[in-house]
């Protein structure tokens, strides 16, 4: 029952976890046909064409520059076993005198199931990159057989002290600040934010700031509109400064780590991003294994599902593999600030 068709509509039956950051960023997804690949990031700047004289052949253009590096993401690979006995054992949920489960029925429904499992954890550790990419600017790669990591250059990341700290509400000022920000990342790539996602310690203090309450009380909608509705997946939208025409969410998410086995957020609970919606491309990358004859194939897709079989123990292992690279549009697209401490 586990033949490579199989498990493709299996994973096909197969919702994914809603994930907030993901459905924010993510713009498209690329299926490449090898292992490691060319990225081309850009570092937009903003040439004008410049006048010529009246008899002159033309001036030679130069494009806005693109920094290319052949990358090979790192395989994500869980797996799972599924013993042949446990086939025909009671489900949870299904009793001895329902209605009557053949056998073939329930091993479909343990499939899906394991697959289903297998796929949420790999969904997760995507989120988590990209969670990293955009605050860090780096992505760890990091396992039992691999310590690595992949950036794109220098991310436009900061950590505010001082007066400037959003708990200092007499110096600091959270929407000015988002401006500034905003205007900057602007004139250095010509990508204008529209979204800001704030940490949970941060949105309370936004949301306090006396300087955040006084606009709500003493200016017109035009200027800040807190609009407060749960999208799930631990994300909220907060509102909109229409000043800047920028959507404002707070979001809050954990993982285990799967190496040190320890609970971290996925996005920091005292820091707040700047980003463009649809800034990110995901590539996945080729993975090469056994195809059912046991012979050598590179496979392509951002899912590869694997099974093979022990029979001396009767035992059957699934795998699913990914090999997921978040690719940001522009490495100073966006920014990333601590600001409380």
């Amino acid at each position: 029952m586990y033949e490579l068709q199989v498990l493709i509509a299996a994973l096909g039956q197969i919702k994914r976890p809603n994930m907030f950051l993901w459905n924010l960023l993510v713009r498209a997804t690329k299926e490449r046909e090898t292992a490691k690949f060319e990225v081309h990031t850009k570092n937009a700047r903003r040439t004008m064409a410049p006048f010529v004289g009246k008899y002159s052949g033309g001036q030679f253009f130069e494009k806005d520059g693109f920094t290319i590096n052949e990358f090979e993401p790192g395989k994500i690979m869980p797996k799972t076993v599924a013993h042949a006995d446990d086939l025909l054992k009671q489900q949870f949920g299904q009793t001895q005198y329902g209605n009557y489960v053949s056998a073939e029925d329930r091993a479909v429904n343990q499939l899906v199931d394991e697959l289903e499992e297998l796929d949420t954890a790999i969904t997760r550790t995507e989120n988590w990159m990209l969670g990293k990419l955009m605050t860090t600017g780096v992505m760890p790669i990091v396992g039992k057989t691999v310590n690595r990591a992949i950036t794109f250059g220098e991310a436009n990341t900061e950590d505010l002290s001082g007066n400037d700290l959003w708990s200092d509400t007499t110096n600091s000022d959270p929407i000015n600040y988002i401006k500034i920000k905003q205007l900057e990342v602007l004139k250095e790539t010509g990508i204008l934010i529209d979204s800001i996602v704030l940490g949970s310690d941060t949105a309370t203090a936004f949301q306090n700031h006396p300087k955040v309450t006084e606009k709500l009380k003493y200016t017109s909608a035009d200027v800040l509109r807190i609009e407060p509705r749960s999208l799930g997946d631990g994300a909220k939208f907060l509102g909109t400064i229409p000043e800047l025409n920028v959507d404002i969410y707070v979001f809050v998410d954990w993982v285990i780590n799967p190496e040190t086995k320890e609970e971290e957020e996925i996005f920091p609970s005292k820091g707040i991003l700047g980003v463009k919606k649809g800034s990110v491309v995901v590539n996945y990358g080729a993975i090469a294994q056994l195809n059912d004859a046991e012979e050598n194939q590179i496979f392509i897709g951002n899912r590869i599902p694997k099974r093979w079989a022990d029979k001396d123990n009767d035992v059957k292992y699934l795998r699913l593999g990914s090999a997921p690279l978040p690719v940001p549009d522009d490495a100073r697209g966006w920014f990333y600030s601590a600001v409380l401490d």
